[in-house]
């Protein structure tokens, strides 16, 4: 009897020391993986948010570029515009039309069409300045072309007006000086303009060009202060 009770003692002992060792194994397992879990998710959270920020450096760097585009894009329009045609355009007396023509050839704005992705990152009073000063200019390729055609049939007006008096100057035997029909070519010209209210088209350019002017000084400084940010 002594002999069985001493060997249901030792088995209890060895299942209790047995059970409490993998009773300890278990959380041991268990706290392993939690912490493996942890870091595992720490390292997916920091690779996120690394890419996040890294899409956002891209993402800023390409808006960047794209205004240096825009900006040149615009100085390179009113350069043109101010050097080859505006500056005679100033010159003239309010009222008086301007009978020069000047070409304006389709997509002259191609870097601004194709951009919209960038004004919708940049803030909000560049982003409104520059749809301002591109509707502005649109604006006066449109009032160009408009005195392009005007001035179109006035030379047209006053060319055939000029060949009338040289079939008559043939005909009666008349003779003018090169500077008298010079002279009366421009004032054909001139006259022609008039009646076509070019005179009101010259000062609305006048007018718009001395606007679209500030808008590029007051932009110039936001995007300098935008891009040194």
């Amino acid at each position: 009897m002594d002999i069985i009770n001493s060997l249901a003692n030792l088995w209890t002992l060895e299942s209790r020391d047995t059970f409490v060792g993998a009773f300890f194994t278990v959380i041991a397992a268990i706290c392993g993986a939690g912490i493996a879990g942890r870091f595992s998710f720490s390292a997916i959270e920091k690779a996120h948010t690394y890419n996040i920020e890294k899409a956002e450096r891209e993402e800023k760097k390409i808006t960047r570029n794209t205004l240096k585009l825009i900006m040149i894009e615009i100085k390179t329009a009113w350069e043109v515009y101010h050097n080859e045609y505006a500056a005679d355009l100033k010159l003239i007396e309010k009222g008086k039309p301007y009978t020069v023509m000047f070409p304006v050839g389709a997509n002259t704005f191609s870097l601004y069409d194709s951009s919209p992705s960038c004004l919708a990152n940049l803030p909000v009073e560049i982003a409104e300045k520059i749809v301002l000063i591109y509707m502005r200019m649109k604006g006066m390729i449109a009032m160009i072309e408009l005195n392009n055609n005007d001035a179109r049939q006035a030379l047209n007006a006053a060319e055939s007006r000029m060949q009338t008096l040289y079939d008559e100057m043939t005909e009666y035997g008349k003779n003018f000086s090169s500077e008298t029909l010079a002279d009366t070519y421009k004032n054909y010209v001139n006259h022609e303009a008039v009646k076509l209210g070019m005179g009101g088209t010259a000062d609305g350019m006048k007018l718009l060009g001395a606007e679209i002017e500030c808008l590029h000084r007051s932009l110039l400084k936001m995007t300098h202060h935008y891009q040194q940010s």
